[in-house]
């Protein structure tokens, strides 16, 4: 063999009017579509449907409540977290008080050893005594966590108490609905 004899390989003539023009794939193009649709709109609302479902809105006192709480005494309210992500879940809401109130939240084991003055035990949460209370902008799956010793509550059943530890009658109105966040 010589060397003009190589063995080459012989391409078919590259004349591109033989070619076949390239037909898209609809169906490709369709399962891509319809992946992207999936991903961008169905698994967020599908996440957040059952992030309300999974771990509602609570809600403790509702906005506008007047209560009239005499000397030394307390008014209390259930509520029962069913499901939390983290340990606690934040409580949000204000209230104004003509008198000063302390706010507490315990567990329904704490608040078992309550006396008709107040704790006689451990609590989650006080706020010392204010005239004014608003927790609206922490703790929120989108917003910033709530500084240590704010207004929080584990599962399980809890209450939330306002106490009035003066000497005459006070009254607390509920401005933003006192509610447990969503986790």
């Amino acid at each position: 063999m010589t060397e003009s004899e190589v063995d080459t390989p012989t391409l078919p003539p590259s004349d591109e009017s033989e070619q076949k023009p390239r037909v898209p794939n609809w169906r490709k193009r369709k399962l891509l579509m319809g992946g992207i649709f999936i991903a961008v709109f169905v698994i967020p609302i599908g996440l957040w449907a059952w992030d309300y479902s999974v771990c509602p809105l609570i809600q403790v006192v509702p906005a506008g409540t007047s209560v009239s709480i005499a000397p030394g005494s307390y008014v209390d309210y259930a509520f029962n977290v069913t499901k939390v992500l983290n340990t606690n879940r934040a409580i949000y809401g204000s209230l104004t008080s003509s008198g000063p109130v302390i706010v507490y939240v315990t567990t329904a084991q704490q608040f078992s050893y309550w006396t008709p003055t107040g704790p006689s035990g451990p609590y989650e949460y006080s706020s010392g005594t204010v005239t004014s209370l608003s927790y609206s902008t922490c703790g929120g799956k989108y917003q910033s966590p709530c500084p240590p010793n704010s207004l929080a509550a584990p599962q399980g059943k809890d209450y939330l108490v306002m106490r009035n530890p003066g000497q005459t009658s006070v009254v607390v109105v509920i401005g933003t609905a006192m509610v447990v966040q969503t986790c």
